[in-house]
């Protein structure tokens, strides 16, 4: 299989994630289908052959989602869960039923990320994992290098190919201290209303977040990101309204029981209303940073005037 041909594969899976994200995050069956399956296909798995992928495959009281078994032998356990899904919260029970249904190896997804581990080796997780990619943060290319890995020949031959992933450096927490703010710089701190008629360029938290921006939109995402990531913003908080309509959710559904409007996916699988004004963003977001009692001196945006309101 020529790895261009595995990448445009990518490539397509990345546009529909990109499309398609509360759809898809609203079901696991639809993340098997629409994301799932057609990856295995393309690294030589027939989702439609029993003979080399047995679906709803039992061990003991447990179903793992897919069974691997070429020649009617274990091979790799696949635990499928729909997209936004923390894939954290199954490995040791997956691992589990894996060691104890012989399965050497073992697989996880949401569709867009995807784990894969040793399961017989005593060592730690972190020294079990084979390979980890999330093929929206990354370009096709790399997926594809990484993807290879878990394709059929790879995994059935004697001795299978991996290269680990890298591990992320340590990140220096220590906190840092703004610098002073000049001419066309917002601070959160200061509690006034987002500046219309202006266009950030430029978004600043601490020591931690230094990201170009284009419009409001995109400090409000870039801020409740960073909320995520920094574990400040948990599930017990949530939902954040704004109104008539929620902000940040688990799932994409407003308290009226309606879709959200152009639903982005965070981190942790939190989902952001994007499809709302700017103004209702930003009210919801003010309110989030309230509700955390968050520190919000260190946040800050530098803007230029436009003339006109930059969404």
């Amino acid at each position: 299989m020529a790895l261009d041909s595995l990448q445009r594969v990518i490539e397509k899976l990345q546009k529909t994630i990109e499309a398609h994200r509360g759809y898809l995050a609203g079901n696991e069956t639809r993340t098997r289908q629409v994301l799932i399956d057609p990856l295995l296909r393309k690294l030589g798995w027939d989702v439609s052959n029993p003979s080399i992928v047995q679906l709803e495959y039992q061990v003991k009281k447990e179903w793992a989602d897919y069974a691997l078994m070429p020649k009617g032998k274990p091979l790799a356990v696949i635990e499928a869960k729909r997209l936004g899904t923390d894939l954290g919260d199954r490995i040791m029970q997956v691992l589990n039923y894996a060691n104890v249904g012989g399965f050497p190896y073992m697989i996880l997804t949401d569709g867009n990320k995807w784990e894969m581990y040793k399961v017989f080796e005593q060592a730690t997780l972190e020294e079990r994992l084979l390979m980890k990619l999330e093929l929206s943060q990354q370009s096709a290319h790399k997926n594809a290098k990484q993807a290879l890995a878990m394709r059929k020949p790879n995994l059935t031959s004697k001795k299978p190919d991996f290269k680990p992933p890298k591990r992320a450096p340590k990140r220096d927490k220590s906190p840092k201290l703004p610098k002073p703010l000049g001419r066309n710089w917002y601070s959160f701190d200061s509690g006034k209303w987002y500046p219309q008629y202006t266009k950030p360029s430029r978004l600043k938290i601490g020591n931690y977040v230094d990201v170009e921006v284009n419009y409001w939109r995109d400090v409000i995402h870039e801020i409740v990101v960073w909320l995520v990531n920094e574990e400040k913003l948990n599930d017990n908080h949530c939902p954040i309204e704004t109104g008539k309509w929620t902000f940040v959710s688990p799932e994409a559904m407003n308290r009226d029981g309606t879709p959200f409007k152009n639903p982005r996916q965070l981190p942790k699988g939190f989902i952001l209303h994007r499809g709302l004004t700017t103004e209702e963003q930003w009210s919801g977001l003010r309110k989030m940073l309230d509700q955390l009692q968050v520190d919000t001196g260190a946040i800050q945006v530098f803007y230029q005037p436009t003339g006109k309101t930059s969404r």
